[in-house]
């Protein structure tokens, strides 16, 4: 039997402030795993959500920005995983133990202004051992996964992707929702996965959208 897991990729802008919402979701929407970037943990930054294991990556400075996390179902047997506190990107990961196959699970938070080159995306999907989904804040637009255009860390990640033989989900729609009305909406934040035996249904949402079910 094919276990089907159901896992949110949110942008929270700010975890705690947010929780009754994200909560809500949770159980509306029968969320299995949560993948958090933007939570502005710091390492004295604590939630507990019932029903779930909470994981947490911080930015090195340890200052309330950026930041990742993964949210899991208690029921799911689990581990943490690769754990990455870097300025350029923050990592969180969770490694699912299953009967057919252990499969990593992230969450990314990437700062726009670092211009990641090929060999850092190709470093960080090297770091995942086997199967894995990596999901969440890329900042990198590419139009074969829906960005209005292309820029450099786009370029330099679908490289990657390619080369590393993965596969790219995305609802195809607007993840970003600027309040500044002389800014136009984009696609930054997506899932990338390496995946043989595992299916799942990825909900994507961000703070002011309504969320968009994708199989």
């Amino acid at each position: 039997m094919v276990n089907t897991i159901r896992i949110l990729a949110w942008n929270a802008n700010g975890l705690l402030q947010h929780k009754e919402q994200l909560l809500v979701t949770l159980i509306e929407q029968k969320i299995d795993m949560c993948l958090i970037s933007e939570t502005h943990f710091t390492r004295e930054s604590y939630l507990n959500l019932r029903g779930f294991e909470v994981y947490h990556t911080v930015h090195p400075s340890n200052r309330a920005r950026g930041s990742s996390a993964v949210m899991v179902k208690s029921s799911l047997s689990n581990y943490e995983d690769v754990k990455i506190e870097k300025e350029e990107f923050q990592v969180t990961s969770v490694t699912l133990k299953t009967p057919a196959v252990a499969t990593t699970v992230a969450a990314i938070h990437s700062p726009p202004k670092y211009n990641l080159k090929r060999g850092d995306y190709l470093s960080l999907l090297q770091s995942f051992p086997g199967t894995f989904i990596i999901g969440g804040d890329f900042n990198s637009k590419h139009t074969a996964w829906g960005s209005r255009l292309t820029n450099t860390k786009g370029k330099e990640l679908y490289q990657a992707i390619q080369e590393y033989r993965c596969d790219v989900h995305t609802t195809g729609k607007p993840t970003y929702w600027p309040t500044d009305l002389n800014k136009l909406l984009d696609l930054i934040d997506f899932v990338v996965s390496k995946i043989y035996l595992l299916v799942f249904l990825m909900l994507l949402k961000n703070s002011t959208s309504t969320p968009i079910i994708r199989q």
